[in-house]
């Protein structure tokens, strides 16, 4: 059943989010597009177009038509989160507590066997009803604080059947979820348990087994690899991303995370969508990110998460004219956040970014990186209807009120998905 139009009013400030058809850089990152005091209109849960409420009531003139009231708030696009971990089972508070306290180090965890070799391990032992479950308990969280879209990752199944059964429980909980979700295949995100020493033979069953099994009835649309020195070197990521490539998925690369690895440079030169991190990114990988259309996933819930992970150059890569995203990353590792609000908010105090910056960063360029650019991450005319009315009328206020869910509806093609009653005052 087609979606009622929707008369969405009363704004104090609707942010579009517009661009020319591609993401945005530089100056035009802190242009929001905002058109005050507008209302949106709706039809068949597409946009038809942002303006009074007089000239939208006339476009919607004869529809039958639902009428929403923003009672003074601001409306903007539904946040895209291009990077997240969902598909896993279990916590790692006792690895958060001792890299805290005890000064333990991220990737020793991951070499010596736990760390996120702990979550493959249980998550391995879940069974998959359970596993479709906790997917689907994470995917409302994350709609009820705005995101409308995510990407979502495997990588913590590390074997051909544990990964396929990854793949099958998140299309099923992605399936009965409100949000639009692009899965990604991370098989090469830690070395697996069986493989610790020699990643060899794991990376022959991803190229010969994996890939065949997951793009032949096109159950992923997406690649990632973990470029990392003692996970997987430059050479190996090169190959596996090839070899996807030659299967028809879109490449992502985890980069310069931890390390200077040359990961943005091999990210630009596979033509990879993103490359995400990037705490350690060269001034080379900066040159080649402002050169290519690859967007640069920044991603400050783990440096925020993890003590000495470094933070990006931000401010040196929009100078240069590098696209750049912000992501939740949400995982049990090293970035526990749901909300993509927080996230920016992060990215203005860690990062620098102005919150006009982190907006545009956490919708168009994300959507950019997530590459579902042309349906979501704005508020332009024959976009999917996917907005959020929050209790604000600021848009600093998304930022400024750290830990607050300001979202008081969420729109999805037209239709209300998620919402709570006005709590205050704006």
């Amino acid at each position: 059943m087609p979606a009622p139009s929707l008369l969405v009013r009363n704004a104090s400030s609707v942010l579009t989010l517009a661009s020319p058809g591609t993401p945005k850089r530089g100056a035009a990152l802190g242009d929001l597009g905002e058109v005050r005091g507008a209302s949106v209109a709706v039809r068949d849960g597409i946009v038809l177009a942002v303006g009074s409420e007089g000239e939208m009531s006339r476009l919607l003139d004869g529809d039958d038509v639902t009428v929403i009231d923003a009672d003074g708030g601001l409306v903007m696009p539904g946040f895209v989160d291009p990077h997240t971990h969902l598909v896993f089972a279990g916590t790692r508070a006792e690895e958060f507590e001792a890299r805290l306290v005890h000064g333990r180090d991220y990737l020793d965890f991951v070499t010596a066997g736990a760390g996120g070799l702990s979550t493959v391990a249980r998550t391995r032992q879940t069974p998959t009803d359970e596993l479709e479950s906790l997917i689907g308990v994470r995917l409302r969280r994350l709609l009820e604080h705005g995101t409308t879209t995510a990407e979502v990752k495997t990588g913590y199944g590390l074997s051909v059947e544990e990964e396929l059964r990854h793949v099958h429980a998140l299309r099923a909980a992605a399936e009965a979820s409100p949000i639009d979700v692009a899965l990604t295949l991370l098989a090469a995100h830690f070395r697996p348990p069986e493989h610790r020493d020699d990643p060899e033979p794991w990376i022959e069953e991803i190229v010969d087994r994996l890939l065949p099994a997951v793009t032949g009835p096109r159950l992923v649309s997406g690649f990632d690899v973990f470029c990392e020195p003692g996970i997987y070197s430059i050479d190996q990521c090169r190959r596996l991303l090839m070899a996807a490539h030659g299967r028809g998925l879109a490449r992502h690369v985890h980069a310069d995370q931890l390390s200077a690895s040359g990961g943005a440079e091999l990210a630009v030169e596979v033509g990879a969508r993103s490359a995400d991190h990037l705490g350690h990114v060269s001034d080379a990988g900066i040159t080649a990110l402002a050169g290519s259309a690859t967007v640069a996933v920044l991603i400050p819930g783990s440096v925020f998460f993890v003590p000495g992970e470094q933070v990006p150059p931000a401010r040196r890569m929009i100078d240069a004219g590098v696209a750049i995203a912000v992501s939740s990353d949400y995982n049990p590792g090293s970035s526990p956040i749901v909300s993509q609000a927080m996230a920016l908010s992060l990215a203005t105090v860690l990062f620098h970014l102005s919150v006009a910056e982190a907006i545009s960063a956490a919708t168009i360029n994300a959507a950019w990186a997530a590459g579902v650019h042309d349906r979501v991450g704005s508020l332009e005319a024959g976009k999917q209807a996917d907005l959020l009315v929050l209790e604000a009328s600021d848009h600093r206020e998304i930022a400024y009120r750290f830990g607050e869910n300001l979202v008081r509806q969420v729109i999805k093609k037209g239709r209300v998905v998620a919402g709570r009653p006005i709590v205050g005052p704006l």
